[in-house]
Parts: C-alpha cells; structure tokens; sequence
C-alpha cells in the first residue's frame, strides 16, 4: 500500500509528463509556424513580382489594343468613305439617268411626219441609222424606172404608224453605255467589299482579347501586408504562449525538483499544480489555431500566386496574339492603300460616265429644240415656196397679157400696113410673140408643214404637251 507521499509523487511527475508533452508539442507548432512564415515571406515577395509583372502586361496589351483598335477604327472609316462616295456617285447615277429617261420619254411623246423621214437614205450621226419602213412604199420606190414625187405631208385620220422623235435616238449606244458603267459600279463593290470582312474579323479578334482581360483588383501589396502582419501577430501570440509552457514546465520541474529535495507540498500546493495543468490543452489548441491561420496565409499567398501567373501565362499568349493581329492590320493597310487608289481611278472612270451621259442629254436636249427649229425652217421654207409660185404665178399671168397685148397690136399693124409691104420683105415681120414662161428647178425636196403641226411643236418646245392633236 503506497503512502501519501509516493502519491503526491506520482502526481508531480504526471504533472512535469504533461508538461513536457506539451512542450515539445508547442515547439513543433511554433517550429512549423515558422518555417510557414519563412516561406510566406519569399511567396509574398514573388507574388508582388508576379503582380508587377501582370499588371505592365496588362497595361500594355490596354495600350496596344487601344493602338490597333484606332488603326482598325481608321480603316473602318477610310471603307466607310468609300462606301459614302459610292452612293453619293450612286444618286449623281439616279438623277442623270432618270433626267436622261425622262428626256427620252419626252422626245417619244413627240410624233414626228413621215415627210420627214421617208426621204431620207441613211444616216451616220450620233443618233444611228434608222429603219424607214416598208421600202415598197416609201417615197423613193422607183416606178419604170422613174422616182416618186416627193411625200407630201397630209393630214391624217391616224398617226399609229409615225415615228417618234426617240425612233431615231440610238437607245442601243446608250444602253450599251450604261451597262459599261454598271459594269465599273459593280467592280468597285466588288473592291470595297473586299475589305469588309478584314476589318470585321480583326474588330472581333480585339474585342475577344479585350474581353478576356480580367478586371483588375486592387494591388496586392496592401493585401500582402495584411497576410504577413496578421501572421507575425500570429507568430507573436504563438511565442508567447510557448514562453507560457515552457514556463509551466520550469515549475513542474522546480517543484519535483523541490519535493524531492525532502519540501512538503500541501493540498492546496497541487491543487495550484493542477489548475496550472489543465490550463494546457487551451493553450495547446490557441497554439493550433494561430498554426492553422498561418497555414491559411501560406495557402491564399501561394493560391494568389497560382493565379497571377497563370494570368500572366495568359497575357503572354495575348501579347503574342496582338503581335500577330499586328502584321494582320500592317498588310491590311496596305491593301487598304492599294483599295484606295484602285477606286480612285474607278471613280474617275464612273464620273466620265456620268460626264458621257450628261453629254448625251445636253446633245438629245439641243436634238429636241433643233428638230423643233427644223419644224419652223420646213415651214419658213413652205412659206417661202408660196410666196415664190405666187410671184412666178402672178409673173406668168403678167407675161400672158402682155403677150396677148402684143398679138393684138400686130395684128393691128398687119391690118393697116400688112397689105403694103411685099412677101420678102422682112418675113418674119408675121412671127409670133415670143412665149415667156418663168419656172422653178426642182433642186430639193419640197416638205409641207401643215400649219396645225407647228402649233403642236411649238406647244412640244415650251413643255405644254396637252395641246398635241
């Protein structure tokens, strides 16, 4: 049977045992939050240079996309022009070709008389050679070998079968014209187009890579900061509660030490002892925790790590990505130049179209009030022919009572003188007045205006053409 004081012993060796155990087992945490806080401390210092690194990465992909995004803006904008021209050339196409039509249209509306047509044996103006009809009944159609009088415009009951002043407009030339430059206006769509998907495809690369750019936080050197001062106030509390342990132990030690020197410990002496003890795993636990935060620290340092360059693995793909877009955008300026000229000189050649055609108005412009001045020259010339047979006429019947008056009076010489004078005596005193008969030569072909056709011309000239019959 054991006496009280191998008792009071056994207690204070259990109590140095505990004591040491947890000891040793704070050092080993306070060893191991060590060694973390060490590696914390390189990680952190890695981390600030990968932070550094991702950021200059960062800031110069920002600046290199803002760089090709300009290029790429300009090249829109330079296609753009293009395009604005091109309808702006377009509408100038509009209203030339409609002012063309509309004249076209206008000089359809214009009947014109067979007269002046049908004499005609061909024709090499800008107008082209136009068909005269049935040859068989044209004015020119040889009977016995001998030409029809001239076709005299007559009045009548229906014009279906009179041409228009556009019948002699060589619509094919023009028409051949226009399809030249829809052809022009074709290729230089063709060309802008050329270009359309380029700029499209590179606006989309450098979206995807602006896109991809993470939103960038706060620097990570405050927050690194904040890591290692919560782990060195971690590693403090952590010193300090091994200091306590250790302290603890120095008196369990002391007070075996003490007992076995012969020092009676009381009751209340263990009872101290005791409480001193079981103050332990608190301590122990608190120990753990601070370990535990500092392992947290050396995770979310090394996990921010990972991250950064993982992102700046990133970046360099993008870097190497721009460089590439780069090259893309270098030989798409230069096919813009080349666009550029090229449709420079289709734009010169589509506006000498437009000059063609403006020609080709101004000549079908002047054709409509020469014909019409033709129609007046027709008339003056009837006039003229009127006035001319009325004089001839008035000449002839002139000339006839003269005649008629000269008879008389040689018979009346003959009467009173005839019986006196021989036979071979002036014969040819018995003649005969001369006959004088004044004549036109026929040395052009003669083209009556009806007077109600030149109202209606006239009418044509100054726009009203309600007041055609």
């Amino acid at each position: 049977m054991s006496t009280p004081t191998e008792g009071i012993q056994r207690d204070l060796l259990s109590l140095v045992l505990r004591s040491r155990k947890a000891l040793d087992h704070t050092k080993t945490l306070c060893s191991r939050a060590d060694v973390l806080s060490k590696d914390s401390t390189e990680l952190a210092l890695d981390l600030v240079a990968v932070d550094a690194k991702v950021r200059w990465a960062n800031e110069m992909i920002s600046d290199q996309l803002k760089l090709v995004g300009s290029i790429v803006k300009t090249l829109s904008l330079q296609r753009q022009k293009l395009e604005r021209d091109a309808k702006n050339w377009d509408q100038k196409r509009k209203e030339r070709t409609a002012a063309l039509e509309a004249l076209l249209d206008d000089l359809g509306s214009q009947s014109v008389p067979p007269s002046f047509y049908e004499t005609a044996s061909g024709s090499s103006s800008i107008f082209g050679s136009q068909p005269s009809g049935d040859e068989g009944d044209g004015p020119f159609a040889e009977e016995g070998g001998q030409q029809r009088e001239p076709h005299v415009n007559k009045v009548q009951a229906s014009r279906a079968k009179w041409k228009t002043l556009r019948s002699f407009v060589d619509e094919k030339a023009v028409e051949e014209a226009i399809e030249r430059m829809d052809e022009d206006r074709n290729a230089l769509e063709d060309l802008i187009e050329s270009t359309s998907s380029q700029t499209q495809v590179l606006s989309d690369e450098i979206l995807a890579i602006r896109n991809a750019l993470p939103t960038r936080s706060p620097s990570v050197v405050s927050s690194v900061h904040d890591l290692l001062k919560s782990q060195e106030s971690d590693l403090e509390r952590m010193a300090q509660l091994l200091m306590d342990v250790t302290h603890h132990f120095d008196q369990m030690e002391s007070a075996l030490a003490d007992f076995d020197a012969g020092e009676v410990l009381g009751e209340d002496d263990m009872e101290v002892l005791e409480g001193d003890t079981a103050e332990l795993p608190s301590i122990i636990e608190e120990t753990e925790a601070g370990l535990r935060r500092i392992e947290n620290v050396s995770k979310q340092l090394k996990a921010t790590k990972d991250s950064l360059e993982e992102e700046l693995f990133l970046h360099r793909a993008r870097l190497t990505a721009l460089e590439a877009l780069e090259v893309e955008i270098s030989n798409l300026n230069d096919s813009q130049q080349t666009v550029e000229a090229q449709a420079s000189e289709l734009h010169a050649t589509l506006e000498s179209h437009l000059a063609a055609l403006g020609t080709v108005e101004e000549t079908y412009t002047h054709y409509r009030s020469a014909y019409g001045n033709l129609v007046f020259e027709m008339d003056r010339r009837q006039k003229y022919r009127e006035t001319v047979d009325r004089i001839i006429h008035g000449m002839n019947e002139q000339l006839a009572a003269l005649r008629q008056e000269e008879l008389a009076r040689r018979e009346q010489f003959f009467k009173t003188e005839g019986t006196y004078i021989p036979e071979d005596l002036c014969p040819f005193v018995g003649d005969g007045p001369t006959i004088f008969e004044v004549n036109s030569a026929a040395e052009e072909v003669a083209v009556t205006v009806n007077s109600q056709y030149v109202e209606e011309v006239q009418h044509f000239l100054a726009g009203d053409h309600t007041k055609k019959k």
